[in-house]
């Protein structure tokens, strides 16, 4: 979907410009940096910047003196002020686009300061989403909840967002605070964990919150299997499922195989 919404964007701007064309594409952080090859269009030549302005101008001037063709020149980073490439820039376009601003035009997604944040002020987050949207996205709506979800499904391993193994996996591995702050998303997953159980808080210490949480799934283990002992019925969360994959976790001996995660990589 990304590839296909970049080349449209290309292929109308290049329409514009007739048989020959330039487009200068700016991608602070090098959000799309992956999709640029696949989304080529048809007829036009790519040419990446490796770190010289210089060298870009040697490269298609020396290739293309006449500039008869059709270029995309790509760099994955913020302009220079002032642009080392203006008189390209007059002489076809310039294109700012990183992944928010392609989900906003595309999508009418609002900038957020949350999403600018997470996706602007952390490009490996925009990045590994990039890489890896069929997989975590898919179909859904674009939204600002789904970016998120998706972005904490890349950050457990997930190929995509489920709740209960996210919630396995925090409570039976050490370090996911630290991870999740490292990328924005701790009071993020604080938030879904709230949601999703109807804590009124969510404990802001990563270490009282897992211990919380495995009181929470193991009382709602002996309410399914016990629930005689409850007979008004406490307010039990909806943690069944990871419960059992909690038992079968120590059943099995801590095969973390069975988590069935690591087709996507990790942020």
């Amino acid at each position: 979907m990304l590839k296909e919404w970049i080349r449209e964007e290309l292929d109308r701007r290049f329409a514009r410009q007739g048989e020959r064309g330039l487009i200068v594409w700016f991608d602070p952080g090098g959000n799309l940096e992956s999709m640029v090859q696949k989304a080529l269009p048809e007829g036009v030549r790519l040419l990446r910047f490796e770190g010289s302005f210089l060298a870009l101008r040697f490269a298609l001037e020396g290739e293309d003196p006449d500039f008869a063709g059709r270029w995309l020149v790509y760099v994955p980073r913020d302009p220079p002020e002032p642009s080392w490439l203006r008189d390209w820039e007059l002489l076809g376009e310039r294109l700012d686009m990183d992944l928010l601003e392609l989900l906003q035009r595309r999508c009418g997604l609002a900038t957020t300061p949350k999403l600018a944040d997470l996706l602007r002020g952390r490009p490996e987050n925009a990045k590994a989403l990039a890489e890896r949207w069929h997989q975590v996205l898919g179909d859904r709506e674009v939204t600002e909840e789904s970016l998120i979800e998706a972005l904490l499904a890349l950050c457990f391993c997930l190929p995509r967002w489920e709740i209960h193994e996210a919630v396995l996996i925090f409570v039976t591995e050490e370090g996911w605070e630290e991870k999740l702050r490292a990328h924005g998303l701790w009071n993020e997953w604080r938030h879904k964990i709230g949601h999703w159980l109807g804590w009124p808080e969510v404990p802001e210490d990563g270490t009282i919150l897992k211990e919380r949480l495995r009181a929470t799934i193991l009382l709602s283990e002996l309410v399914s299997f016990v629930p005689q002992l409850f007979p008004v019925g406490p307010s039990c969360p909806p943690t069944g499922t990871a419960a059992r994959r909690w038992r079968d976790w120590h059943t099995t001996g801590g095969n973390g195989s069975r988590f069935e995660r690591l087709t996507a990589p990790q942020l």
